[in-house]
């Protein structure tokens, strides 16, 4: 098993990026996960557009990282993370989001884009409540973790957490991150994170509730 950093991807390893994320975004029964849900308005066509937007957006100005049967890469993709490093961040320049953010908010419905807007002001005032409001631009972000289903519960998710670990410590950076289900909050309680807060988001008209659950900068300097 191997962990590699890659900072340019070709068009047909994005697309492979993009079907693993889209599957793991899947329940067994078919649905679509209840965040990703909220996010595309439940559409699988836009759920695509999103997801190669974030890998074009990392492109740009992140960091990809991908875990592979073997040391070497290319490889077929087992898991994989999207991160950006401090002053940086997510559909945060328009430079970033001319590379599909756009054309995916074109895409969905006028309530799927109310509920951007919900979620954006909810986010700030929630990480506001937790004095973590600059830590927004001043951590290492995760902003994306997805492993293909076949290969869960094999190491890979783990392998690249203590790789980004590694990454965030060899600039004294802080990890930072949230997640969206108890279960996850469990996986990442087990890699040594400590959960900061907790806020149940809306997600009408897709359904009632989710648990925001946002984690304190890790490692910890206090």
């Amino acid at each position: 098993m191997g962990v590699h950093i890659v900072k340019a991807l070709s068009d047909a390893q994005i697309e492979e990026i993009v079907t693993l994320c889209c599957g793991a975004y899947v329940e067994p029964d078919g649905s679509m996960d209840i965040v990703m849900r909220c996010h595309t308005g439940y559409s699988y066509s836009c759920m695509r557009l999103y997801i190669r937007a974030m890998i074009r957006a990392a492109m740009l100005d992140g960091e990809i990282f991908v875990a592979t049967d073997g040391d070497t890469f290319p490889a077929p993709i087992r898991s994989m993370s999207l991160c950006f490093a401090p002053g940086k961040g997510l559909f945060v320049t328009e430079q970033q989001k001319e590379l599909g953010f756009n054309e995916f908010m074109d895409s969905v419905t006028p309530e799927t884009r109310a509920w951007w807007d919900m979620l954006q002001k909810t986010v700030v005032e929630f990480m506001e409540s937790l004095k973590l409001s600059s830590f927004f631009m001043d951590g290492y972000w995760v902003s994306l973790l997805a492993t293909d289903h076949a290969y869960k519960n094999h190491g890979f998710g783990t392998s690249i957490m203590e790789r980004i670990k590694l990454r965030a410590a060899e600039e004294n950076w802080q990890v930072g991150l949230v997640t969206h289900t108890e279960k996850n909050r469990d996986w990442y309680l087990g890699l040594g994170f400590d959960v900061a807060g907790v806020r149940r988001m809306s997600c009408k008209p897709y359904g009632d509730t989710f648990p925001c659950i946002a984690f304190k900068p890790y490692p910890s300097r206090q």
